[in-house]
């Protein structure tokens, strides 16, 4: 008879969940705990196994490309939040020419902003006390948006003839979406 140990079983199927569900950042079924005694292999239980095998078929039909796009905006989400951090942590005199440090407000203001826009920005502090959003479009169109501690956001945007539109408006979702979609077609 092959006897096989139950945390050795354990682990192999621990394994088997790391790989399904670490992809797929989903629960798994805790399979039972074993103590470390021997025990025949047949003693296991199979429903461990069926688990962990339907695992494997619930992964194989998701759509590998949304998810990957999910993936890949929520990483830009991401990127965008810890450029905004590090904003919000630079004192007075950051930059050398006696800029202040970043008002709490406006750092939460971008904030919530961040996450409602249909592409992420490239992000940079001012020597003005203002946050700047930028996005590069094709044939080298170009979309700046400045944002002040008042509310509101100088504009600037370039279209791919190199015609400038240059503006203040509120720095909504919706404004700036607009003006991203108009962007990049």
């Amino acid at each position: 008879m092959i006897y096989e140990s139950k945390s050795s079983s354990l682990a192999r199927a621990a394994n088997i969940s790391i790989f399904a569900f670490s992809t797929l950042a989903a629960a798994t079924v805790a399979p039972p705990q074993y103590s470390n005694t021997m025990v025949p292999k047949s003693e296991i239980p199979i429903y461990d196994y069926i688990d962990q095998v339907n695992a494997f078929k619930m992964f194989d039909s998701i759509d590998a490309t949304s998810t990957y796009d999910s993936a890949k905006e929520s990483d830009a989400i991401l990127d965008s939040y810890i450029k905004l951090g590090r904003i919000s942590r630079l004192g007075d005199n950051w930059n050398g020419c006696g800029a202040r440090a970043f008002d709490s407000g406006l750092i939460n203001a971008v904030n919530k902003l961040i996450p409602m826009l249909i592409k992420q920005p490239e992000i940079f502090p001012t020597g003005r006390n203002t946050i700047q959003l930028e996005y590069d479009g094709a044939n080298e169109s170009y979309l700046e948006i400045e944002i002040n501690n008042e509310g509101l956001a100088n504009i600037l945007f370039i279209d791919s003839n190199g015609n400038e539109k240059e503006y203040s408006d509120i720095p909504s979702e919706k404004n700036i979406n607009k003006l991203i979609k108009e962007l990049y077609g």
